[in-house]
């Protein structure tokens, strides 16, 4: 349980660090208009019951998906067609192509 929220705070730690060395201001941009949510053991267990029901579903899709889901919101990406798979079991998320 501690591992995976090492893990997970890492990772967003990571994924931050990678937008911030970027060159181009879009990146910057995009990271003021979004907030970093921490993967929670709610989260966690909605998104493993997610990959247990959905063959193929990787953990940051179904996180990301499982995460809209509990607001609420739709998900823009350019990956529409695996979180599209994920909406099986997510059916109140709107998925669109960024």
């Amino acid at each position: 349980m501690i591992a995976k929220k090492i893990f997970a705070k890492r990772k967003e730690a990571t994924e931050k660090e990678s937008i911030l060395r970027a060159e181009s201001r879009r990146p910057r941009l995009i990271l003021a208009r979004i907030s970093v949510e921490p993967v929670s053991e709610r989260l966690a267990m909605i998104s493993g019951e997610a990959l247990a029901a959905v063959p193929g579903a990787t953990a940051i899709d179904a996180i990301v998906m499982a995460s809209a889901a509990q607001r609420g919101d739709a998900v823009f990406t350019s990956d529409v067609e695996d979180l599209d798979r994920l909406r099986r079991h997510f059916p109140d998320v709107r998925v669109f192509r960024a």
